[in-house]
């Protein structure tokens, strides 16, 4: 039997917030760097005085912020925020890489300020990666990379708008955590594993879940069958090349009706006397 795990739906919360703060550069405003979400929220730009403001934030919800902006780099490079109860405030500082776009705007850096500043490393997914299919009911590694926080890790299940799973609340952060995928999350080519420490994060690559092997025919109670009648079995979901079929009583072994069979989905048996 499948272990329960309850699921927070996202999406159907009645609570928003924003998600605001303010980009700076020498105690300066940055005005026009875009500010993504993840996807999760539509982008948006700062203001002249470097300020800006994402609506429609759900509480409970994990959003990756990231500031993009041609010829510069920001500190934080992007922050995973979990939505509490209020709004969340989230400030970065920008400095130019050089080129033309910097050069206009604001001096060359001083050389203290042009010495390197140590970034905060954000935990990398190994696995699941983009494009892996996933099914319901086995089991699967979820890992990472993460060697700049010491703090337990929490792992998350997410599709846009529809599902926000807590897979595990804490786990330590070793870099692997085995996960059976529930019959409850429902088959889709869009979700992401995100994983992060509280304070920083990142999510995979988008990646397949579909649903578990199941035997199409026989598929209720209450079928009859006759000695000597030839009937058709069915199934689909297996990824093999040749499949046994056996039949069981009350839960134990009974008849081998096929050693192996091709997986084509259908096999043809006659039922024999006794």
């Amino acid at each position: 039997m499948l272990t329960a795990i309850l699921a927070t739906l996202a999406a159907g919360a009645d609570t928003t917030h924003s998600i605001l703060g303010r980009i700076t550069t020498d105690g300066k405003p940055l005005a026009g760097v875009t500010v993504d979400f993840g996807g999760e929220l539509a982008s948006v730009a700062t203001d002249d005085a470097g300020y800006y403001e994402a609506e429609g934030a759900v509480e409970g919800g994990v959003y990756l912020v990231e500031p993009a902006a041609a010829g510069w780099t920001f500190a934080p490079a992007r922050r995973a925020v979990v939505m509490g109860s209020g709004d969340e405030q989230v400030n970065f500082v920008a400095e130019p890489v050089g080129g033309a776009l910097a050069g206009l705007l604001f001096a060359p850096p001083t050389a203290a300020s042009a010495q390197v500043k140590v970034i905060h490393e954000y935990p990398v997914v190994d696995s699941p990666v983009a494009g892996d299919i996933w099914k319901q009911g086995r089991a699967y590694n979820i890992r990472w990379t993460y060697t700049a926080s010491s703090r337990n890790m929490r792992i998350r299940l997410r599709r846009a708008g529809t599902t926000d799973l807590n897979i595990t609340c804490t786990t330590p952060n070793d870099g692997s955590f085995w996960w059976k995928v529930p019959a409850s999350v429902a088959p889709a080519t869009d979700y992401t594993i995100m994983v992060d420490d509280g304070l920083y994060g990142s999510g995979s690559g988008k990646f397949t879940i579909e649903a578990a092997p199941v035997v199409t025919y026989p598929s209720a109670s209450g079928i009859e069958w006759e000695i000597g009648e030839t009937v058709e079995i069915t199934w689909q979901g297996f990824d093999c090349a040749t499949v046994r079929i056996y039949l069981e009583r009350w839960g134990a072994f009974n008849y081998m009706i096929s050693l192996g069979t091709p997986n084509d989905g259908s096999f043809n048996w006659t039922i024999p006397p006794g």
